[in-house]
Parts: C-alpha cells; sequence; structure tokens
C-alpha cells in the first residue's frame, strides 16, 4: 500500500490472485472508513519530533503488521475500492507472515543490487550524486575513494549544478556526512555542537542487555561538564570542519524525503543552516538540531521478550535560529510523490529539480 496524507492505495499484492488493481484507491476495510484506520494507526508510527513524513513512508511498508497488532486479524478481510468511477467491494483471505517475508526477501534481494553510490551525469553542466546510504559500502569502491573520484570528476567536466539525492537514506555512520559537506564548503565549517549522555555510571538494566563490547571503555570516557551534563567528545565531528581541495563551488540542489534520517538529516540541516544548497522534495524524518542515536543497547523486556533499542547518545548540530525546533528540514521547494508517478516510474522530485536548472540558466 501507498499512503497520502488520508488517504490509501493499492501498490501491489503479496499474492497473484487478488483482484485489486494497482493503483486502486481504497475506501474502507471491513467497514471501517481508511481515513480513520489511518487515524488510529498514524500515533503509534514513530517519528523525529512533530513531522509526519517519515510515519507515512513506515505506514506503507508496515500497515499489516500494524493493523492486525492495533486493530483486528481476522481471516478475511472485505475491502472496498474506488478504480476511477467504478467502486468494487472484494472479499480476500488473510495471508500468513510466512508469505509477507518471502514477499519481502525477493524486494531485498533485488535492492541490495544497487548500489548504495554513484555519480550520474544528466548533461555537460549538471551532475547528480545520488547516496542512498551512508553505512554500505560498494564492492571495490569505499565511500571515501568514490567521494574523492566523484568530484575530481565533476571538476574535470565543468560541472556547475550538483543535485544531491539523499532520498530513503536512513543514515549510517556519522562522519560521512561531514564528509560529503567538506566537498561542497569552501571554507571551514562547524558541524557538531555536541553530544550528550544521561549519565557515567552502569546502567541499571546493564546485565539484561546486549550491548557493544566497548560499553565498559566508554563509559570511562564520559566527561561531566560544570553544568551537570555528561559529554562525548571523542567525535571527529565536533571538530573544526575544513572544505576538501577539490570541493565543489557551484549550484547545489539536495534531494530529501521522509526516510532522510539520522546522518541524512544532521547533513541536510547543517548544508541548510550554512545557506549551501536547495532543497527539494519533502521535510526529512530527522530532526534539525539533532537526535538521539549512535551506540545502542539492546534491552530484551523481562515479560514480552520484546527486544528494545536504547540509544546512548544525543546529537546536536552545530546550528541555530530555525523556526521549527521540532521539526526536520523543510524544502524550498515541497515537491510531492504521487501514486500514478510511481506506477509509471516517473521521478518528480528529480524531474522538477532540472526543470528548476533549466529555469535557472535562462
Amino acid at each position: 500500500m501507498y499512503f497520502q496524507e488520508d488517504r490509501a492505495f493499492v501498490l501491489g499484492t503479496y499474492v497473484d490472485k487478488i483482484e485489486a488493481p494497482e493503483g486502486s484507491e481504497i475506501i474502507s476495510i471491513n467497514g471501517k472508513p481508511i481515513s480513520e484506520i489511518i487515524k488510529t494507526l498514524l500515533p503509534d508510527f514513530f517519528s523525529d519530533g512533530n513531522n509526519t513524513t517519515f510515519k507515512y513512508i513506515e505506514m506503507s511498508h508496515y500497515f499489516s503488521a500494524y493493523y492486525a497488532n492495533l486493530i483486528e486479524g481476522p481471516d478475511s478481510f472485505l475491502v472496498k475500492f474506488r478504480n476511477g468511477e467504478t467502486f468494487t467491494e472484494v472479499k480476500i483471505p488473510a495471508i500468513s507472515h510466512s508469505t509477507i517475508e518471502r514477499f519481502e526477501e525477493r524486494i531485498n534481494t533485488q535492492n541490495s543490487s544497487k548500489p548504495p553510490y554513484q555519480l550520474e551525469m544528466k548533461s555537460n553542466e549538471t551532475a547528480v550524486l545520488t547516496i542512498s546510504s551512508f553505512w554500505m559500502e560498494s564492492d571495490g569502491l569505499k565511500f571515501k575513494k568514490f567521494l574523492k573520484n566523484s568530484f575530481n570528476t565533476i571538476h574535470d567536466k565543468h560541472i556547475k549544478n550538483l543535485i544531491i539525492d539523499v532520498r530513503d537514506n536512513e543514515g549510517g555512520m556519522d562522519r560521512r556526512g561531514a564528509l560529503l559537506l567538506s566537498y561542497l564548503m569552501d571554507q571551514n565549517f562547524d558541524y557538531y555542537d555536541r553530544l550528550e549522555m544521561t549519565q557515567r555510571r552502569k546502567y541499571s538494566f546493564a546485565n539484561q542487555a546486549h550491548k557493544p563490547s566497548f560499553y565498559g571503555i566508554l563509559r570511562h570516557l564520559i566527561s561531566k561538564e560544570k553544568d551537570g551534563t555528561f559529554v562525548w567528545k571523542h567525535n571527529k565531528n565536533l571538530r573544526k570542519q575544513r572544505p576538501q581541495t577539490n570541493h565543489f563551488s557551484g549550484n547545489v540542489y539536495v534531494l530529501i524525503n521522509g526516510a532522510s534520517f539520522s546522518v541524512t538529516a544532521e547533513f541536510a540541516a547543517v548544508a541548510h543552516y550554512l545557506k549551501r544548497a536547495t532543497f527539494i522534495g519533502e521535510e526529512t524524518g530527522g530532526g534539525y538540531y539533532g537526535n538521539n542515536s549512535g551506540t545502542f543497547v539492546i534491552v530484551t523486556l523481562p515479560n514480552t521478550k520484546l527486544n528494545v533499542g536504547i540509544p546512548m547518545m544525543a546529537y546536536y548540530t552545530k546550528v541555530k535560529g530555525y523556526p521549527h525546533p521540532d521539526r526536520g528540514v523543510i524544502p524550498d521547494y515541497e515537491v510531492k510523490t504521487r501514486i500514478s508517478d510511481i506506477l509509471q516510474g516517473k521521478d518528480p522530485v528529480l524531474e522538477f529539480s532540472l526543470k528548476l536548472i533549466e529555469n535557472d540558466q535562462n
């Protein structure tokens, strides 16, 4: 399913025999209007602050699980569709979790073949740098080397306009966000303001938690400030960042959406604060002023046996003056992707960016 505000559309089906045309709008499920279902489920999807862009992306991915856990899990569903002006009501049998897992495994296998970063020339003056992860490495080409090679190519080809696509990039290694920004700046800049932790002593639940092997050493390297806060000072992003010798001085356009999270949101926030790029797409899922992430401790709850991931650090970006303290980077140009775009294989955000560059040049 694909969600757009309070509407839902059929993106595909887990099994072929279900009569649900792709692109059809779902009106109701078992007599419940889809708008009411969305209203019920939306608060249970987490977000970084008070934005909803990431919530709708997560709902598109995990609707079946949330519906079964929070609303009902019957053996069949009476679903009312609208396809154009035609309304259809279909009884659809429930499917097993294993069927969903096999389907998602096939999709994940297809996605794993895509490179985590790539450079593409769109014209003699415009290039697109796509970074779908700050965590994964491409076979045979590490991220640091990829950036160096890419910006050398951009320089050699006299590129004037650079589109950086970080949509659906949920983050990764924090150093990579600052490294990317260093290729866009012509002067020194700040990136992190501080990294806070709640305490230095051993946590009460430490014996019930799965923690990193360096947890004991980490605790002893935490500093206590005069105001009583505990901070982590051993991160290169806390230092003054220097521009790369082959940095790009042309026009920068950054494509973002609700799945631009963690390291990606940090990069976007600092680039936005430094006025280094024009932002296009939808609000980042990650917060402008920072996030809780870094090293995680996994605690298994004693009764339910559910695993809970607890971030140990609060990351604060070196920014100020943003009027939305509980939001992500709000784009200069909001461009939404509709269900028709997905089914037709269109990319309205990239298309808008290329058109904007064309208009600016004219």
